[in-house]
């Protein structure tokens, strides 16, 4: 009985494995589905698309600077929770250079996409403006406000 019972579970198992890896195989690899080739969406120039390229360039850069100077502050603050009586002066100026990054990493945010959405016409903004809406509602471009000019 309790063979019959080992092999009827280890066939269900066989199973459901066989049909995940089958599904699997037609799954989109992560992030594939929400890819968007936007010099075919937008209907971009060449010139667009090699400014568009420069931004982003530029801007990748920038933050990536930004982004490694916030992690360090905030490994050097999560450090200070392990002392029995930190400095409280020194976690409040982490804090305070903490929120003073982030605000900084935001604004440059606004101001890319700002200055991406000028390189447009403006059908091509009324079809960014879409996908922006598209990505945000599928949890990309989450926390990033639209922009009007």
């Amino acid at each position: 009985m309790a063979k019959k019972l080992v092999v009827a579970i280890l066939a269900c198992l066989l199973l459901l494995s066989a049909g995940g890896a089958a599904w699997a195989a037609d799954a989109p690899l992560l992030g594939q589905d929400r890819w968007i080739n936007l010099v075919e969406a937008l209907g971009l120039t060449d010139q667009q698309a090699e400014k568009m390229r420069q931004l982003n360039e530029d801007h990748f850069k920038i933050q990536s600077v930004k982004r490694n100077q916030l992690q360090e502050l905030m490994f050097q603050l999560r450090q200070l929770s392990f002392e029995r009586n930190p400095d409280v002066n020194k976690v409040r100026a982490l804090q305070n250079q903490i929120f003073k990054l982030r605000s900084e990493i935001r604004d440059n945010a606004f101001k890319h996409r700002a200055e991406m959405r000028g390189i447009l016409t403006p059908d091509q903004q009324v079809k960014w403006d879409s996908l922006r809406g598209q990505q945000m509602n599928r949890g990309q471009w989450r926390f990033a406000p639209s922009v009007q000019q």
